[in-house]
């Protein structure tokens, strides 16, 4: 299933809807592959965002610290990440937001 979120975004409320409904379909067993052209920031942002629906319990913290663990970005700091692209760092503040919005 693709997702069409743009380079340094977040997905809008059409395709939060289609991944939250694609993943209620999922067998329980399922294997999902995550990737965006990056690897960074949309990836880890999805990847949260299936944390948060398959754990509602697990706070932000926790959430976004285990996916900066396993390779993604912390997108608690996007300043940061981002210090070498200052032009990034509205988007991901903006990614950020998406993601505090999303989990309350």
């Amino acid at each position: 299933m693709r997702f069409p979120v743009v380079d340094r975004g977040y997905p809008n409320a059409i395709e939060v809807n289609e991944f939250v409904d694609f993943v209620k379909r999922l067998p329980q067993d399922a294997w999902l592959h995550f990737h965006c052209a990056g690897g960074q920031g949309r990836t880890t942002l999805f990847l949260c965002v299936l944390e948060m629906m398959l754990n509602p319990a697990k706070t932000s913290t926790e959430i976004m610290r285990q996916q900066e663990i396993l390779g993604g970005v912390n997108l608690y700091d996007p300043e940061g990440y981002y210090i070498a692209h200052p032009e990034k760092i509205k988007d991901a503040q903006l990614r950020l937001k998406f993601f505090l919005d999303f989990h309350q």
